[in-house]
């Protein structure tokens, strides 16, 4: 304990704290009194769901790029941790007027497309967990802001199986997006697209939605011979 105190410049009683706090939470573990720590089992499960993700993403990576190709617009493959979106795919390609998935905030879940399908098909008390530390702040004149709105809008995904952006977190910015099951059936993560209002007609979206549900099932399919 002394030496690991000297080295992250910490007192020996707040270096012993914060030990017994990791050993609590299963990050380390003593095999005895007096003994050396170790790494618990905590940290390995963690390394194995960071690689499950690894392996999901790069599973997902083939589809969305062939997906961005075939609609000459941005493509990504999202997951939700806490409150915040996780971008495993972000597949881009280049045109003259373009829109990249970095333009939007991964933390304005109530404006997005992909954070509006990851909370519709999250678990009720999940869901409401995360709607309690979304500030439902106006991004723009359509963003919802009003949390009884959304949750009725969240029900409206659910029935459709997917869901759309058109100018709520960015002007002139659209996005559609699909969930992503495992073979569990769970949401893993959802598949969206963004494009400029201009490549936005009534008439192209039914193309796009087709298009996303068919790359969907493409991924679950790999996933599921993974």
């Amino acid at each position: 304990l002394r030496a690991l105190g000297e080295r992250m410049d910490l007192a020996v009683q707040t270096a012993q704290g914060l030990l017994r706090t990791l050993e609590a939470h299963g990050m380390v573990a003593q095999a005895g009194h007096g003994k050396p720590y170790e790494l618990g089992s905590a940290v390995h499960l963690l390394a194995r769901r960071w690689l499950s993700h690894q392996d999901l993403a790069a599973l997902a990576r083939g589809s969305a790029l062939a997906l961005a190709n075939a609609l000459r617009e941005s493509v990504l493959v999202v997951e939700l941790r806490g409150a915040r979106l996780v971008a495993l795919v972000n597949a881009t390609v280049e045109q003259a007027l373009n829109v990249r998935a970095e333009c939007e905030t991964f933390d304005r879940l109530h404006a997005m497309a992909t954070g509006k399908v990851l909370l519709a098909f999250l678990e009720a008390t999940a869901r409401e967990k995360v709607l309690g530390q979304l500030g439902f702040e106006e991004q723009t004149e359509h963003t919802i802001t009003s949390i009884s709105a959304f949750r009725e809008h969240l029900a409206q995904v659910q029935r459709d199986g997917y869901a759309e952006s058109v100018e709520e977190s960015v002007l002139g910015v659209t996005a559609m997006a699909v969930p992503l099951r495992s073979p569990s059936g769970r949401v893993e993560a959802a598949l969206g697209m963004c494009a400029p209002l201009a490549r936005w007609p009534a008439e192209r979206r039914s193309e796009l939605l087709s298009a996303l549900r068919e790359t969907a099932r493409d991924i679950e399919e790999r996933w599921r011979e993974k």
